[in-house]
């Protein structure tokens, strides 16, 4: 299939992931779609943070290693969701950000993924646990509309939120005493100052 070709195969079937996948074949020397097995992995390792963390704050999880187990080039698409049963609250998927929403991969070609995980002031303590999921889709096949999906894989992502970030001082935390040395201080200051004008004026009226 020559290049004006596979233009119009890309109009053909509309704009979106179709037209990219249709276009990269030409853009991109190399990049298999041909027919062939699809599949992508994903490590079995959990995707964990070692301590726990503070509400509040942004965090790096340990890269993921993600790779192309099949004869065909494919994108692969992160996202956070709890597969199955597990321990701890479900992270929603607003706190986890993937710098690199998706990538191209070659058969055989591996990579390390980066995700972030921003943690809002109002996370509850505890432990939190989902799945990242990596799925893949190949060339557009002629005889239906959309990109054929391939294949799927999943590990699990994990954290402990261990405490919430100190309050900021404000009027209320500052103890009583403070006030009344404080107050106490002023007092004194008041006194020695009237004194020290009395002082003077009596100077004056005896000179």
């Amino acid at each position: 299939m020559n290049s004006e070709r596979k233009a119009r195969v890309a109009i053909r079937f509309g704009i979106g992931t179709i037209s990219i996948l249709t276009i990269l074949e030409v853009l991109v020397p190399g990049l298999a779609f041909a027919t062939g097995s699809i599949g992508i992995g994903i490590q079995a390792e959990p995707i964990a943070l070692a301590t726990p963390v503070t509400a509040g704050h942004q965090y790096n999880f340990p890269t993921a290693y993600i790779v192309n187990k099949g004869t065909e080039g494919v994108v692969a698409k992160f996202e956070v969701r709890r597969f199955n049963g597990g321990i701890g609250h479900d992270i929603p998927a607003a706190w986890i950000e993937f710098p690199t929403p998706y990538v191209l991969l070659r058969p055989g070609q591996s990579v390390h993924i980066l995700i972030i995980l921003n943690l809002p002031k109002s996370a509850v303590l505890g432990k939190y646990q989902s799945d990242v999921f990596v799925d893949t889709a190949t060339k557009p096949n002629a005889s239906r509309v959309g990109a054929q999906v391939g294949a799927a894989a999943a590990t699990k992502i994990e954290f402990t939120v261990g405490s919430h970030p100190a309050p900021s001082p404000s009027r209320k935390s500052i103890p009583l005493a403070a006030y009344i040395g404080g107050g106490v201080l002023l007092l004194v200051l008041l006194l020695l100052t009237l004194w020290r004008l009395g002082f003077r004026v009596r100077v004056d009226k005896a000179t």
